[in-house]
């Protein structure tokens, strides 16, 4: 990198030296250009001051051979007079003329004279000129060379920085931050990798913290069931109902170490990869369908369901809608009381479809609300754990509604109840090879009411 930072800097200085000499060679000739014209307005002016003069001395009367006299004081030019239209006086003062000839012409009374001269083109300029134009090649050479140490200069400390934090990045450090350094375009550039470092590094404390929560939650069912097994080898447990239990307890545990094991299998086959395979089939029969699944559960609380759906037919994939509805009816069976309320609404709003699932349950409290789609986060730990529940459930409804490019909405008031709903954007377009139900099934808002004689 260094060696690069070099070669930078040597072609830096490279080009702006070129474009100096080329700037300076080009000033050059324009200034040599202006000298040139300068010369040529200054000998035209002499020689029409000459011309007038010689014009004056000849129409005075003044003798030939004096006229003779006067021209030859005026070197490299030539003259001529003419009195009453002939001529009578010729002088050349130069062996030829160089280019441009410039003429000039005066007339007093009968006189009339006419000169000649040239002007050399020369392409030499004055001392002053030469040196100035030194001392500024010079002063442009060094201002160059100075530049261009300065950015490679400021390059090279804000790349060190850089590479410095992506080392400690890629050897496992994820805290690096390469910070405000170098140019405004540098800052850019170091504010998307300190960005990308931060999200790593949460990543990273979000899987550690998953890894040992999941940790606790497959310690606490194994310590129970080696607790068990222990006291029925041991013959600590000794009784027939003592055993009845113990082995109640024992598959309990194994049951609940299965059910969280299934969970991350689910979760885990979403997160790596899903195809989303979408089927056509009416919305109001699945969530009948669904009500149906659970009624056994709704049936042991007392829970009374209602369900409201159109006889809408959409393309989905059923099995990623299941996951997420079927998680959401399953934690308000959970978390309602007995003898509770539960609705599920299916509404179409212009190109949406949105299903609610509300209950009048125990709520979630404001703190938690941006934390239960996390991996093994519980609102109520010892409640939930009591319940059955793996707290992967949300995680997975997450999952499951990115896949099909939808999101979810939750409203909920501690002690009151929660609302969650599942918004997807609707498939317009329906397979035609498609098995059609009849009118038979068509079922447009029904109420049921699930329980249980006591």
């Amino acid at each position: 990198m260094l060696r690069w930072l070099k070669s930078i800097h040597v072609k830096t200085f490279g080009i702006m030296a070129v474009a100096t000499i080329v700037g300076l060679g080009f000033t050059y000739f324009v200034i040599n250009a202006i000298e040139y014209h300068v010369q040529v307005n200054a000998t035209s002016q002499r020689l029409d001051r000459s011309a007038q003069k010689l014009a004056s001395l000849a129409a005075s009367g003044t003798p030939k051979d004096q006229l003779i006299m006067a021209t030859s004081l005026i070197p490299q030019t030539s003259f001529a007079i003419h009195q009453n239209g002939h001529l009578f006086l010729t002088a050349n003062n130069s062996s030829g003329l160089a280019a441009p000839v410039i003429n000039a012409n005066s007339k007093i009374g009968a006189i009339e004279v006419t000169a000649a001269t040239g002007v050399p083109y020369t392409d030499t300029l004055s001392m002053e000129l030469t040196l100035g134009t030194l001392v500024l090649v010079l002063l442009t050479l060094a201002a160059a060379l100075f530049i261009s140490k300065m950015i490679t200069s400021s390059l090279s400390d804000s790349i060190s920085e850089a590479i410095n934090a992506a080392e400690r990045v890629a050897s496992g450090d994820l805290s690096a931050r390469i910070g405000k350094v170098g140019s405004r375009e540098f800052q850019s550039l170091a504010r998307a990798f300190d960005s990308m470092a931060q999200k790593l590094q949460d990543h990273e404390n979000e899987q550690k913290k998953f890894l040992g929560d999941l940790s606790h939650e497959i310690a606490t069912p194994i310590n129970a069931v080696s607790g068990f097994a222990l006291a029925i080898c041991d013959r600590t447990i000794k009784s027939q109902d003592e055993m009845s239990e113990a082995a109640w307890l024992i598959q309990e545990e194994t049951d609940r170490i299965n059910h969280l094991l299934k969970d991350l299998r689910t979760l885990d086959r979403l997160d790596i990869a899903h195809t989303v395979s979408r089927e056509a089939f009416f919305i109001d029969l699945y969530i009948k369908e669904l009500v149906l699944r659970f009624s056994s559960n709704i049936a042991s609380k007392h829970l009374a369901i209602t369900w409201d759906a159109p006889h809408e037919e959409v393309l989905l994939d059923r099995r990623l809608l299941d996951m997420v509805i079927s998680n959401f009816l399953s934690n308000s069976i959970r978390y309602v009381d007995p003898r509770g309320k539960i609705r599920i609404t299916v509404k179409k709003h212009q190109d949406e479809l949105v299903i609610s699932v509300a209950d009048n349950g125990i709520g979630i409290a404001p703190n938690h609300l941006n934390r239960i789609f996390d991996r093994l986060y519980r609102v109520d730990e010892a409640r939930d754990r009591a319940s059955g529940g793996s707290g992967l459930g949300l995680a997975i409804a997450r999952r499951a509604t990115h896949s099909l490019n939808g999101k979810i909405e939750v409203t909920s008031e501690s002690g009151k109840g929660s609302e969650f709903r599942l918004i997807l954007p609707l498939e317009h377009h329906i397979p035609e090879d498609r098995t059609t139900l009849s009118s038979d099934d068509n079922v447009q808002c029904e109420k049921l009411d699930i329980a249980t004689q006591g």
